[in-house]
């Protein structure tokens, strides 16, 4: 299976290209930005027309939420008309469609994990892009995936890394216990992909790590498996000035992949102890706190 990835340098493209590479079944093409902006579509035609993909897997986005919500205009160009454009090219081609959306989608108001079938509705500019695209993809194609995740890491620069770098420098930390999700290491979300483009099972997936916990209690279990110590202080959300508005309780329940394959991803806290241990550039070589 020819299979093309958008965002190829952004570190769930980097993790695809891991996991799938595994496979010899799978010829693989993740062009960067330089050489496939989704803006463009004389860019992605030229891109389609020399690889002829099987299979697009569309995880160029910027997911910079603050950002998207001071630039909204720009926001809409890349995450909603860049998903068109690609799923256009996928209409043209032939080729199966693979959108990754965001939990980001849900308002959050619910006090129990959001399951597939429910309606969305986003609270700020980043997740009404999303959605967008994914209504596009729906319209546009009957062979597709829309799977929704929720605070990937894996990355060179992610949240993990973020706190590291603020506990080797000693800082004390600040962090929201009001806002609920599952972390999601992106080798994880990559294998279980691996599992779902063999199907034909298409439609709307979530796919995070089992269970869930506070931005808080992430931090707290970050420094299980660390020797830094920490002045650790629980905020609210309303603490940071943020111009976007997140959603407190944006749990995705993972029932649809689970029903049709009988799998569930590994629970968050071990994800985070693997990629602490074999990944993590500063969390490799300290000895775990467990």
């Amino acid at each position: 299976m020819k299979v093309l990835i958008t965002g190829g340098k952004g570190q769930l493209g980097q993790a695809l290209l891991r996991v799938l590479s595994l496979s010899s079944a799978h010829r693989l093409y993740a062009p960067d930005h330089s050489v496939l902006d989704v803006t463009k579509m004389p860019e992605i035609e030229q891109n389609m027309e020399q690889f002829e993909p099987d299979l697009i897997i569309h995880s160029a986005a910027n997911t910079d939420v603050d950002w998207c919500e001071l630039n909204p205009a720009r926001a809409f160009q890349v995450n909603t008309g860049g998903t068109y454009n690609m799923a256009r090219a996928a209409q043209i081609f032939g080729s199966v469609f693979v959108y990754i959306s965001t939990n980001f989608v849900f308002n959050g108001a619910h006090t129990r994990p959001y399951l597939e079938d429910e309606k969305p509705l986003p609270v700020n500019i980043y997740g009404l892009s999303k959605l967008l695209g994914e209504e596009l993809v729906a319209a546009l194609l009957n062979r597709y995936f829309i799977i929704r995740t929720s605070w990937l890491y894996g990355g060179k620069s992610n949240f993990v890394e973020q706190i590291l770098k603020m506990l080797q420098a000693g800082k004390k930390l600040f962090v929201a216990g009001d806002q609920f999700s599952a972390p999601t290491f992106v080798d994880d979300l990559s294998r279980a992909l691996s599992i779902l483009i063999q199907s034909e099972r298409y439609g709307i997936y979530h796919l995070t790590n089992r269970g869930f916990c506070s931005r808080l209690e992430w931090v707290q279990e970050l420094l299980l498996y660390s020797d830094y110590k920490a002045e650790l202080t629980e905020v609210d959300s309303a603490y940071f000035p943020n111009p976007a508005q997140r959603p407190h309780f944006a749990v995705l329940g993972n029932r649809r992949f689970k029903d049709y394959f009988g799998l569930e991803l590994r629970g968050w806290q071990e994800g985070l102890s693997f990629y602490l241990q074999e990944y993590s550039p500063l969390g490799r070589k300290r000895e775990g706190g467990r």
